[in-house]
């Protein structure tokens, strides 16, 4: 098999690569690049943090040719926040094409705006399946013209209930596209999904598994779970975590614990609206929060930097959620990680078929330290649709309001709103400076978050 390496892409991408600090590419990358540019069919499958998204958005990129008429490349994944990340991936790849038209058709926004956006043409759609089914019903988006499907994260969507949605989606599509699956694990409906679209496709399997020497992997056995979590979080004191629930309100109940400890934390749960489910994710990574608390809604696909550790907070339901948890903890082939397992003692058996080679762990924090951020985050009310970019945010902030560069963080632009990341100490005169100045000519509102 043919594999492709970083040095032999186009320098556009090559360069787009150096800047997110990729300098080599994994297995799943060099070893499907070269099919899908060769217009095969793929099932390929992959373990969590092996970098799936980047191994069919690069092909795509260098295969697209905009011409802003009916969409060529559909992508479907299974949550809104998994279709926004890999939005952002297309369009840093992309950014030396000209009048590429990348449009998100999720929840959570007006169809009438996923409309208005569509009405000009464009070229790559990324869709959860719910919301495409109702733009299809109608008749709002055509797929007649789709020369590659990319079913995203496949086994979550089967999970979720959308194969009879899958299904349909994939019958509107021409007979002759190229189908493009890529999952960390399979279940039965899933091979019965790919016995009928994916008839001959070529099959690519690389590392599936989380090695033990990649994740260290520590049970806390407590008849007070929430006292022990807040242990843990004292003794290792991490920059970036995040606690798994099985549900929405054990996750709030345990936001409030954290708050009331003066512990940096944020919740990520499908009770949520968008913005807000964006918004918490977004200040994990640029480091306004320190402690992201989600259901499982989070285990697929996102992709955050630098997490220092993963908690389970109590048992996930069965082996295959606790391995998609646990591989947030050691993302990309050259990283460790660690991860807490916080369960009732009764529970101790069931612990250890999930983690067989758990190892226990002594809690000693000492002093009850909060755990806070030097960073909060300002959301401005503009975005790419009116043509706004870092460099206008920095400019105006550095110049007009005079924060100095030192104080200013990571920077998101997405199409309707823009982020900012500020040191606390000058976050209120970076708020009234831009909430009474312009950038790029015009006022826009702005918030801290």
């Amino acid at each position: 098999m043919q594999s492709t390496t970083l040095s032999s892409l186009p320098q556009s991408i090559q360069h787009s690569l150096f800047t997110k600090k990729i300098t080599k590419l994994t297995p799943i990358q060099s070893q499907t690049i070269s099919p899908i540019l060769e217009g095969k069919s793929l099932i390929a499958q992959a373990k969590t943090g092996s970098g799936k998204t980047l191994a069919f958005a690069i092909p795509l990129v260098m295969k697209i040719k905009p011409n802003n008429t009916n969409p060529k490349i559909l992508i479907l994944t299974p949550t809104r926040e998994l279709a926004l990340q890999i939005v952002q991936v297309f369009r840093y790849l992309s950014k030396d094409i000209p009048n590429l038209k990348i449009v998100s058709i999720i929840g959570g926004k007006p169809l009438r705006t996923q409309v208005t956006s569509m009405c000009h043409g464009v070229d790559i759609i990324v869709a959860t399946p719910g919301r495409l089914m109702d733009h299809l019903f109608r008749e709002t988006l055509s797929l007649k013209e789709i020369t590659t499907v990319v079913l995203d994260e496949g086994d979550k969507m089967i999970d979720m209930g959308f194969y009879d949605d899958i299904d349909s989606i994939l019958k509107h599509t021409p007979k002759q596209a190229q189908v493009l699956l890529f999952s960390a694990t399979f279940s039965q409906k899933l091979e019965n999904l790919t016995k009928t679209f994916l008839k001959g496709a070529q099959s690519i399997k690389t590392d599936t598994v989380h090695h033990e020497d990649k994740i260290t992997i520590y049970g806390i056995t407590s008849n007070n779970t929430s006292e022990s979590l807040l242990q843990a979080l004292w003794q290792y004191k991490p920059n970036k975590a995040i606690v798994f629930c099985n549900t929405k309100d054990e996750c709030n109940l345990l936001q409030e614990t954290l708050k009331n400890n003066k512990i940096s934390s944020g919740v990520l749960h499908g009770g949520l609206l968008q913005h807000e489910r964006q918004e918490a994710l977004l200040k994990l990574a640029n480091g306004s929060t320190r402690i992201l608390i989600a259901t499982d809604l989070a285990a697929r696909g996102l992709d955050v930097d630098n997490i220092d550790i993963i908690i389970s907070f109590g048992l996930p339901p069965n082996k295959e959620t606790f391995t998609h948890r646990i591989g947030r903890a050691a993302r990309g082939d050259n990283k460790d990680g660690i991860a807490l397992l916080i369960y009732p003692p009764h529970k101790v058996s069931q612990a250890l078929e999930l983690a067989p080679k758990l190892k226990s762990i002594n809690l000693h924090a000492s002093a009850q330290t909060p755990l806070l951020t030097k960073l909060q985050t300002l959301a401005i009310n503009g975005g790419r649709k009116e043509k706004i970019s870092a460099k206008d945010i920095l400019g105006a902030l550095t110049k007009d309001v005079n924060i100095p560069f030192g104080a200013i963080g990571k920077i998101d632009i997405f199409q309707d709103y823009s982020y900012v990341a500020i040191n606390k100490e000058m976050i209120k005169k970076a708020h009234l400076g831009l909430s009474n100045g312009k950038i790029k000519g015009r006022k826009f509102k702005v918030s801290i978050i």
